[in-house]
Parts: structure tokens; sequence; C-alpha cells
């Protein structure tokens, strides 16, 4: 008695299903896609031609959620060119259409005959002049943020209806797409970060480069430290002649990069004008109005102006808007009685008082409200009546160091407090 028996081979027990290897084979080739190119754009664009060739759809498209969620944009597009030239950057309201309605699902959804369909977005059809029958759109999700949707329209072969395994296919791409999307933005971000921190570390440098140096034995000392990259502060002082000396401090509203502009300007403004001989008074009326016909609007400057004689030790001030001057003289620090006005550009034409001094051997103190607002350890403003304490507290210092001493304690004032705002300083002695 014989016997046949049956052998199975590895394609017997394990059948090969030629279309399932083909998704597979394009969901590696988009995902290896995604990797090499940086170019999110010019990467969909290539995905979504792949993905019409394996389902032979006619037409497909990503559409992405902008940064409200109000709106999704068309950000891909592949198909007959006039339609993709009509398509690109088509704006839908959130929740529009069959696309809207996927872009906030958890899974594909399949229409089969468009035309039955509430959410099928026929204007879009009107527009562009393709005729949509039949549609799935996958949702792009990643870690439950919802960014968008990617669709393919009509297939071309058998009864022109999409499947199940369509669906499954299209939802694997969509899953690969999603984290392509997101590590793309990630690293958008990165990008922008780092040609942001470069462009400030410039700002600043180029800011500090402005700023006066010490020099030994000159009667004017000053000090700047940022409580960002670029300050919004700013202090200088130059020579006029050999006699006397122009000064100034200036606080720039709000703080970065604008405010490090502006009082890039304003310095240049003080400086230059100074130089022609105008009086503090006089100086701060030119700059006020140039200052309010070309500031954004809402942004102003304190500052205070002056002029030191050194042959005679008196000081010229005049201020706007800026904390009042301090004197130190024999370890009692009191205010200078200095009339001020608003702050330039705020109010044209605006008049600007001055208030002349002798300094004889006492020190005038110039400074930011960083430092009158730094916190005590209660976490309260330190206050003016604060910053001549501690005035006093430095008054057997040499100048350099009694600056720097304010400064350390305005800008670790409070233990668990980050430095709240910029802190400059400036003294005159003589």
């Amino acid at each position: 008695m014989s016997s046949t028996s049956a052998v199975s081979t590895p394609s017997d027990s394990f059948p090969l299903d030629a279309e399932r290897a083909q998704e597979w084979a394009l969901l590696a080739d988009v995902t290896a896609a995604f990797a090499q190119n940086p170019n999110i754009h010019d990467t969909l664009s290539v995905a979504l031609n792949r993905v019409m060739e394996l389902m032979r759809a006619e037409a497909a498209s990503i559409f992405l959620f902008n940064a409200a969620h109000t709106h999704l944009r068309c950000e891909a597009c592949a198909g007959p060119d006039p339609v993709c030239a009509q398509l690109a950057n088509i704006r839908l309201p959130a929740g529009t259409g069959i696309v809207g309605r996927a872009a906030n699902a958890s899974a594909p959804i399949m229409v089969r005959d468009v035309s039955h369909d509430p959410d099928f977005a026929a204007h879009v059809d009107d527009m562009t002049g393709f005729q949509s029958r039949s549609i799935i759109a996958a949702p792009l999700r990643v870690s439950g943020q919802a960014l968008g949707a990617i669709e393919v329209v009509n297939k071309k072969t058998g009864s022109g209806l999409f499947n199940a395994s369509d669906s499954a296919a299209l939802s694997m791409l969509a899953t690969a797409a999603a984290l392509a999307i997101r590590n793309a933005r990630i690293t958008a971000e990165l990008v922008e970060q780092e040609r942001m921190r470069r462009e400030l570390e410039l700002a600043r440098e180029i800011q500090r480069s402005l700023l006066p140096k010490p020099r030994p034995g000159f009667p004017v000392i000053g000090m700047n430290i940022p409580a960002r990259e670029v300050s919004g502060d700013f202090f200088d002082f130059f020579e006029l002649d050999p006699d006397h000396i122009a000064f100034n401090l200036a606080d720039v509203s709000g703080k970065g990069l604008n405010a490090a502009l502006l009082g890039v300007k304003a310095a240049s403004l003080l400086r230059g004008l100074a130089r022609r001989g105008l009086r503090p008074g006089a100086l701060l009326t030119v700059v006020n109005d140039e200052i309010c016909e070309t500031a954004t609007r809402g942004m102003f400057v304190t500052v205070i102006t002056g002029i030191f004689d050194r042959r005679k030790g008196r000081v010229c001030l005049a201020n706007a808007g800026h904390p009042p001057p301090l004197m130190l003289d024999g370890g009692k620090a009191r205010r200078l009685d200095n009339a001020s006005a608003p702050p330039l550009g705020i109010l044209p034409g605006q008049a600007f008082a001055e208030t002349e001094c002798d300094l004889g051997e006492s020190r005038l103190y110039l400074y930011s409200d960083g430092l009158s607002e730094a916190l005590d350890k209660k976490g309260g403003e330190i206050g003016i009546e604060g910053v001549m304490h501690r005035l006093e507290g430095v008054a057997d210092m040499p100048v350099a160091d009694g600056l720097e001493e304010l400064a350390r304690v305005a800008v670790s004032a409070a233990d668990d407090q980050e430095q709240r705002d910029d802190v400059t300083l400036l003294c005159v002695s003589r």
C-alpha cells in the first residue's frame, strides 16, 4: 500500500500577499524619505505621488492645522497639475469637509460616494473643476495631538471604490507622515531658536561695544547688567572739551531686541547732539521730538542727561521721567532736587527743565529702575529708600567697587528670584 504525502513549502505556508508587500515597501520608502530630507514639503509631495501609485488613486492631498487650529491648509497635493495649482494653500475652516472631519477623528474615514455625504466640500470641486467620487481620509495624529489629515480621491481600477485594505494602508502612512511632520517642526523650531540665539548674541556684543570703557582716574564710571541677552538700558559719557564731560543714563520701555534698538538710536542722538553744544534741557527736547515721530507706538525712554564742569566741580542735569539722582556726601545719601518731565516719546514739543548743583566732595549716582525695583528677601521692592541705604553701605568703597556691590545686591536681592530688569548705574565724582 502506497501513500502519498503532501510536502508544504514556505511559500505554501506563508502565501505572499503582493499587495501587502507593496504597502510595506511603500511605507519603508516613505519613512526613509522623511528621515533623509529635511524639507518636509518636498517629502510630502513625493510621498503623495507614491500613495497615489499604490492605491491607484486620481489625486491625494495633505491638510494641516494652523497654529490656532481654526483652519486647515493644503500643504501638499498630487494629481492633475491644474487641480494642484488651484488647491495649493487653500484654507478650510476646521471641521469643514470630509478632510476636516477626519482631522479630528481617531481612525480613517472612507466615503464611497461623496454625493451622499453631507460633509463633502463641493465648493472645492467647483473651484478646481475636479470631480470627486470617493474618498478615504486619515487623521494625522501624534501623541494625541491632531496635526491634520491625508486624503486620497477616486480609485481608478476595479469598482472604482476604495476598500478596507486601502484604508489600513493609508492609516499606516498617516502615522509615518504625522511623525515626520512633528519632527520637522521640532527641527525647524530648534534651527530658529539657534538663529535667534546667534542674532541676540551678536546684538549683545554690538551693544556692549557701544558702552564706554572704564578709564582709570576718569570722573565718570558706569555699569550695565542686562536681564536678558540684550539690554533696554544704556549709559554713556564722553569729553566735550578738556573741562566738560557729557553723561547720560537711560531706560527704554520693554526688554529684548526692540528696546535695545531704540536704545541705540537714543544713545546716538544724545551723543551727536551733545557734541553740537546743546545744553541738557534743549538736548532732551530735540531727542524727544525725534523719538515721538519714529518710535513704535507705546515705546518710550526715561533718561537723565548732564554735563559735568570739571574745573568748577559743577553739574547741570535734565530729567525725562527717570528715577531721581542721588547724592552721597559724607556717608549720607540724599535725593537731588531735580525737576522731572515725561519720558521721551510721549509728548512732542515737551520742554525739559535743568537743575544745577555743586558736586564738591560728593558723588552723584544715576541708576535705572532695575535697581530701585529689585526685590528684597521678603519679595518687596527695595525702592529709592532702599537704594539710598545701600549707597550708604558702599560709601567707604572705591567708586568702581561700590558700583559692583550695588549691582550684586540688586541682582541677588531675592534668593529665589531671577533678575527682573536690567540694572544700570553711573557715578560722577571729582
